[in-house]
């Protein structure tokens, strides 16, 4: 948690208040065994797995008032770029009753910045807020393992909770005030088994999963917001959210390789499952607003939002059989963006103008590359978003 606070006071000439508050967030946890023979009786279970959950909270506060000019400016930047994988390498044999790989990341970033400034000619008050979370979380098998229990789970997941806030003040003779938001997700859950590896097993469940929720402030407040008052004023801000990009996209895949043999028989009335499922889902709230007044009142309002998102399914020469149920292989993406911009003006001449949009796209696609997939009932192939 950062809290700094900066005020200044001026009695005939000027003041000026700032802050600069950096959070820097770079975990790594890594569990794996490589080269080993792990042999245990039915009833045992075998997990390899990392937890991680993180939080950060910043702020920065910058006050400023003088008889003359005045400005004051504050800045606040979290980056996150932490990782969190659990798996096998590569050459392991296991023969268990249950295996269990689980990668899992919780992570909660949230910030806030207020500027303000008070001047008898000049208000200038200016706020500047960046946050970037580029974690990844990996389940991973790797090449030439031997596996043998009754159930096999592998899951990777990865839930991001973040938001940001900030406030501008500005009154003067002559009144500006401006903020800039910056909000950048990205990162994948990933779940990727090698080549030449075989799992025999009555349960195979393998799941990918990433959420991204930047509701908890913006959702009941204003992400940006305003204002300015004074003979002539003048307020401009812009606000950003990316998740994802087209080259990178943020969500949730599973890769299987060439020669690998997942096969599942049971003789349970209920036969044996073989699923293999991926989830993305985004929820983003973006608001700003503009208040300016003055004989002279000019505002602008910008609030740009783009998700490229995926939950995908790689399987490149690899085989599924289940010779006791169903196949299946299913992705899922759920997304809801909200972005609004308002703005208010009042003066003998007032100018306005705001801006909202939201771009989304999607790619939830089941990839099949020389692969071989057998069933005893069905095989389903299932993509929705």
């Amino acid at each position: 948690c950062a809290l700094p606070i900066s005020a200044s006071f001026g009695l005939i000439a000027a003041a000026a208040a700032g802050t600069v508050t950096v959070n820097d967030i770079a975990l790594v946890m890594d569990a794996s065994i490589s080269g080993t023979e792990v042999i245990t009786d039915r009833a045992s279970t075998v997990e390899i797995s990392t937890h991680a959950n993180q939080g950060s909270w910043a702020e920065s506060h910058a006050l400023s008032v003088s008889s003359g000019a005045s400005v004051g400016v504050a800045s606040v930047t979290t980056t996150d770029r932490s990782l969190v994988r659990a798996g096998l390498g590569n050459d392991v044999q296991i023969d268990t009753g249950v295996l269990r790989i689980d990668g899992y990341a919780r992570e909660s970033v949230f910030q806030f910045a207020s500027a303000s400034s008070g001047g008898l000619f000049l208000g200038a008050a200016g706020a500047d807020s960046t946050l970037a979370l580029r974690g990844d979380s990996f389940a991973t098998v790797g090449d030439r393992n031997r596996i043998t229990a009754n159930t096999v789970q592998i899951t990777s997941a990865r839930d991001n909770n973040f938001d940001a806030r900030s406030e501008n003040l500005a009154v003067g003779l002559l009144a500006g005030s401006g903020a800039a938001m910056t909000n950048a997700l990205g990162g994948i859950s990933q779940v990727e088994i090698g080549k030449q590896t075989t799992i025999d097993a009555e349960t195979v469940v393998i799941r990918a999963k990433s959420a991204a929720d930047k509701t908890l402030m913006s959702a009941k407040r204003d992400s940006l917001d305003s204002t300015s008052a004074g003979l002539a004023s003048m307020t401009a801000i812009g606000l950003a959210t990316t998740v994802g990009s087209s080259s990178n996209r943020f969500g949730s895949r599973v890769f299987i390789g060439d020669g690998t043999d997942i096969t599942v028989q049971s003789d349970t009335a209920t036969g044996g499952t073989l699923d293999i499922t991926t989830y993305t889902n985004v929820d983003i709230i973006d608001k700003v607003r503009v208040d300016g007044y003055g004989g002279l009142a000019v505002n602008f309002a910008l609030a740009d939002q783009s998700a490229d998102l995926v939950s995908g399914i790689d399987l490149n020469g690899a085989s599924l059989r289940n010779f006791s149920g169903d196949v299946l292989l299913a992705t899922r993406t759920d997304a809801d963006l909200t972005a609004a911009a308002n703005v208010g003006s009042g003066g003998a001449i007032a100018g306005a103008n705001a801006n909202a949009f939201s771009d989304l796209s999607s790619d939830n696609t089941i990839r099949l590359t020389n692969a071989e997939l057998l069933d005893r009932k069905s095989t389903r192939l299932n993509s929705s978003h």
